[in-house]
């Protein structure tokens, strides 16, 4: 069935890098009809900056701008971790197989020729916007616990490294909580393994929606998860962390038909530049103090000596 005119993919963002006003007016009129949004830029480096900023679904880049020639783009843009998945479509008015070729090289999904067949021009960039959605995804997919929808192991190393090496340059706190639900095993022992996949769940549905939009939460493996928490002390983190160890104390969880009470033990370390610049032996400090915790009694947060 072909699609009312107006719907396209809804609400999708393309950014149209033009030096060319009367083509960018061409191409921001078919696009606006087929219910995308509009960006534009007249120069690479305006693009770049929007780019950063917006993300984009997908981007018509034209060959010649008024800074760079559309390859040279293309290939920063590729060397980029952010900007790499974002679609490109180069929009070039040369007809030689070989500058095709140069193009699709440096990494466009796709070319229009000048000026764009209205048609083609929404079914090229139709097709760019579905595999950035596509890209998303499995992006999404290989940086997410299957289970409970948080953050793995590897994503967690990669995020901490990044907030060490910001510790590391501005001089700033940071402090990491490793969380333990307190005799798991008996949950799944008891209630058997689907109520402890859904307790697991809950469990991090809750510390996450209580945790600010700039701290990190991972599933850090089996019943334990990790908090990184930016710009904090570790005495305003073991404030935080205490009060998420009541509330969770004083929740219940599992099914309504039994509900049942838990309790999670907490350790807690910090960056302190002249002691360790190692997001390593930052968990390693948590860790330690978190078996402490255990020792001790459990429902508990400990702080690394």
């Amino acid at each position: 069935m072909e699609r009312d005119k107006g719907q396209g993919e809804q609400g999708k963002l393309v950014l149209v890098i033009e030096d060319s006003a009367a083509q960018r007016a061409l191409l921001r009129r078919s696009l606006s009809e087929a219910g995308y949004r509009v960006l534009e830029a007249q120069s690479a480096a305006a693009a770049q900056r929007k780019a950063l900023h917006l993300s984009p679904d997908a981007v018509l880049l034209g060959w010649e701008l008024r800074d760079a020639e559309g390859p040279d783009v293309l290939r920063r843009w590729k060397a980029h971790p952010e900007m790499q998945w974002i679609p490109v479509l180069m929009l070039t008015s040369h007809r030689d197989p070989a500058k095709i070729h140069e193009a699709l090289e440096c990494g466009a999904v796709d070319y229009l020729h000048k000026p764009p067949d209205e048609l083609e021009l929404r079914a090229r960039i139709g097709n760019a916007v579905r595999i950035k959605a596509l890209h998303d995804e499995l992006r999404r997919l290989a940086s997410r616990d299957p289970l409970t929808g948080l953050l793995n192991r590897r994503v967690l190393m990669d995020r901490l490294n990044d907030e060490v090496a910001r510790c590391r340059r501005y001089g700033r706190d940071l402090s990491l909580a490793i969380v333990d639900i307190d005799h798991f095993k008996r949950v799944n022992d008891t209630h058997g393994h689907d109520v402890g996949d859904l307790v697991l769940t809950q469990v991090a549905n809750y510390l996450a929606h209580r945790l600010r939009e700039v701290d990190t939460i991972a599933r850090y493996g089996g019943e334990e998860f990790v908090l990184v928490l930016p710009e904090t002390a570790i005495a305003t983190a073991r404030l935080a962390v205490e009060r998420l160890r009541i509330g969770t104390a004083d929740e219940r969880w599992g099914k309504p038909s039994a509900p049942m009470q838990l309790t999670f033990s907490a350790g807690l370390s910090c960056f302190v530049a002249a002691l360790t610049t190692d997001p390593n032996s930052i968990l390693k400090l948590a860790d330690i103090a978190l078996y402490r915790a255990k020792h001790e009694g459990r429902n508990r947060v400990e702080c690394a000596e």
